[in-house]
């Protein structure tokens, strides 16, 4: 069922209800829409007064360890436009079964099919630890009973119904008004508990009583077999008179235990002390067991149990001589069958056949080649030592050309300086023959000047004589032109002619040699000398700086002469020790080709003899494969035999679980309960018409009743071969098959 109801929790969040999960007297429990984490408990009727006083006190009290481990209310509920208070939100549990489902074998077997006695031991010490934690925040949880414990698939323990705890604070206190007689100490029974202040002490009791069932397969420590003049035969009773059977008041009734259940004896001495001081009555002032006690025993229990070797799915105190559940299965009753799960099965390995008859056909098809210089490339390399004399001579080389390298570069530094002195040098030589010459042309220099301008004087003077000559030649060409007109002008003409060209060559002559114009040209004779004795003076120093070059660069060749020198008379010494070495060597190699040979020769023997056992081993390794395909059908053959015969007792085992005293039977009460376990029928496997007739009292109404109980029983079993026939014998028969194929299949890999 579904609803949209919204409300307001205690700091005025609002929460969506969700889907209705469960439904009780007081109330409904709804999922929370906007936080899967928590649910909502919604009463019928509006809580008030006490109640809601006591809601209210819880929610203060709210820790986070009460979280853990209980379903306790961490805010309160309330209409939105009223502000009336309507319920709590609490944890929600997930995955969640009543610790009843758990401790009774039979619905262990549906709910908790794989959880053992060490699964159980666990779900106590969580328990435990729930009930101290209630106890340590002031609270009791009062109404003790399987109802209100939830177990997780991990065994952690869960309370529930909190709200119905005694809550007490600040001297006030609100108690719990219910209880069941099962789980309610011998001092409170048949008394009206809504008036009865609760304590730890009384909690104690309903906590021993669960501890007890989770550890004795579910056995009400009040429940056994009883004699046939006790009058009441109801657990309130029982307990009132501390008629616990495992204790020596029972043991002065004549009371047992029920039959095929473990005994104190198979736990460890502490057990037996802490369950006869919950269930016995003590000295005045004696206190039950705390949850903290339980808690040491448990955690030694657990860390004392050991794993059956039969069955792994039994475990069970060290100490004790042997397995206990592999003793009580004996008699019919495994309580724990299958919880180790399926023992597997036996399966054809045909993925590993395949690859044998892959390496079969291989090894038939197996040819060796042999190639020298593969196998040879392929070997590890181990370099010979080098003679200690190769690498002395070897040291001193790398010495001398390390030396010749550096008095080359001090060399070369050395010519460099000497080429930069030299440069130096003539750039300062030819400045001083420049600066005497300039000194000397500069003195001519001055003399040329002064001719020059008397040089300059004649030239134009002569300039003008010839100017005046050229006249008179010209006039006198002019004549010689007009002559055909006039002879006379005519002869005058040519005469003046000729007398101007005859002046004309007697000055130029004249004039040639003149002392001015010799001057001048000695001054420039002298000018020339200068230079070329400037020239020839640098082309002295020149040669000089060029020889001081020259005489450096010999001795630098000379220098590396001399280091070649040293160095061709030290490879001239390694290639005389490298030929001695190699020689050595080369003997050594031929040594080796001719062991090579023979080895060769030796090895092909040796392939031919392992090819003809290879084409031996193939044909029993075939035979071999063949053989492990016939052990499929074998196993199958053999795994049908057993489930034929283990049907019979599987269906015995489940009548077996179904113990008449935990059955609800109409017309059956605790006292025929007791009358047929006085009788030997404790389960549904004893319940047979004759026997039931034959006990006093027991009708045909009755016995129709039982039979139709056992009928019910019947119909729940179903035969599941990999649960229901025995795990040794399936052990058994699949590591007999294992190891058949696995020695097959060895014994094939090993050839």
């Amino acid at each position: 069922m579904s609803t949209s109801r919204t409300l307001i929790d205690s700091n005025g969040t609002s929460q969506h209800l969700g889907d209705q999960l469960a439904s009780g007297g007081e109330g409904a429990v709804h999922c929370i829409s906007n936080n899967p984490t928590l649910v909502a408990k919604i009463y019928h009727q509006p809580p008030f007064g006490s109640l809601a006083e006591k809601l209210r006190l819880m929610v203060t009290l709210t820790t986070p360890k009460l979280l853990e481990f209980c379903a306790w209310p961490a805010s309160l509920l309330y209409e939105p436009r009223t502000r009336q208070l309507v319920g709590f939100v609490m944890p929600r549990l997930h995955n969640c079964q009543p610790i009843q489902r758990l401790f009774n074998p039979a619905q262990r077997f549906k709910y908790f099919s794989r959880a053992g006695w060490d699964f159980q031991i666990r779900a106590c010490l969580n328990l435990a630890a729930a009930f101290d934690e209630v106890h340590k925040s002031g609270c009791v949880v009062g109404d003790v009973n399987e109802s209100n414990i939830q177990v997780t698939p991990q065994a952690i323990v869960k309370l529930i119904d909190c709200d119905s705890f005694q809550i007490s604070y600040n001297g006030r206190t609100f108690p719990c008004p219910v209880g069941k007689p099962e789980y309610t100490p011998p001092e409170l029974q048949n008394k009206p508990l809504s008036s009865v202040i609760r304590t730890v002490n009384h909690d104690c009791f309903g906590l021993a009583v669960l501890i007890y069932q989770l550890l004795i397969v579910g056995r009400h420590p009040y429940a056994g077999k009883l004699p046939p003049n006790l009058q009441d035969h109801t657990l309130g009773a029982l307990i009132a008179r501390f008629l616990f059977v495992q204790g020596r008041n029972a043991q002065a009734y004549g009371i047992a235990p029920p039959p095929f259940t473990p005994s104190l004896n198979d736990l460890p001495p502490e057990f037996a002390s802490l369950f006869l001081r919950a269930f016995e009555p003590g000295r005045p002032g004696d206190e039950r067991p705390r949850p903290s006690e339980w808690t040491r025993a448990l955690r030694a229990l657990e860390q004392g149990l050991v794993t059956c070797s039969a069955d792994a799915g039994h475990k069970y105190w060290g100490r004790t001589s042997a397995c206990i559940w592999c003793r009580l299965s004996r008699d019919g009753y495994d309580y724990y069958y299958g919880v180790a799960g399926d023992s597997g099965s036996f399966e054809l390995r045909r993925d590993k056949l395949e690859e044998i008859l892959r390496r079969i056909s291989a090894c038939e098809n197996f040819s060796v080649t042999y190639d020298r210089s593969r196998f040879l490339s392929q070997q590890p390399i181990i370099p010979r030592a080098i003679p200690e004399a190769l690498g002395q001579l070897r040291a001193r080389y790398e010495a001398v050309r390390s030396d010749m390298r550096r008095k080359y570069a001090e060399l070369e530094q050395a010519r460099d300086r000497l080429a930069a002195a030299n440069k130096q040098q003539l750039m300062a030589g030819k400045t001083e023959i420049e600066h005497r010459l300039a000194e000397k042309l500069q003195s001519l220099q001055a003399d040329l000047r002064a001719i020059m301008d008397t040089v300059t004087v004649e030239r134009y003077k002569s300039r003008y004589v010839n100017v005046a000559i050229g006249g008179i030649c010209l006039v006198g060409i002019i004549a010689l032109i007009v002559s055909p007109l006039n002879f006379i002008i005519g002869a005058l003409g040519g005469i003046m002619c000729m007398l101007g060209s005859a002046l004309a060559v007697l000055y130029n002559y004249s004039r040639l040699q003149t002392p001015a114009e010799r001057r001048f040209a000695e001054i420039r004779n002298q000018q020339r000398r200068l230079q070329k004795e400037a020239e020839v003076q640098m082309r002295v120093l020149r040669e000089q700086l060029e020889g001081k070059e020259q005489a450096a660069a010999k001795a630098l060749r000379e220098e590396m002469q001399r280091f070649e020198k040293a160095l061709e008379q030290i490879r001239s010494r390694f290639h005389e020790i490298y030929n001695e070495e190699m020689r050595g060597r080369q003997q050594a190699y031929q040594l080796a080709e001719s062991r090579i040979i023979e080895l060769e020769a030796k090895y092909s023997q040796i392939v031919a003899q392992c090819q003809a056992q290879l084409q031996k081993s193939a044909l029993e390794a075939r035979q071999a494969v063949d053989h492990c395909h016939t052990l499929e059908s074998k196993y199958n053959r053999e795994m049908m035999e057993l489930e034929n015969t283990s049907r019979h007792q599987a269906f015995l085992r489940h009548l077996r679980l179904y113990q008449i005293i935990d059955a609800e039977i109409p017309g059956i009460g605790p006292g025929r309960k007791q009358a047929l376990m006085f009788h030997g029928i404790v389960s549904a496997a004893d319940i047979e018409e004759e026997r039931i007739l034959a006990i006093p009292g027991f009708g045909e109404r009755l016995t129709s009743y039982l039979l139709d109980w056992r009928e019910e029983v019947i119909e729940q079993f179903t035969f599941d071969p990999r649960r229901n026939v025995a795990l040794k014998d399936r052990q058994s028969i699949n590591q007999k098959y294992c190891k058949l194929q696995n020695d097959i299949l060895r014994n094939v890999e090993s050839r």
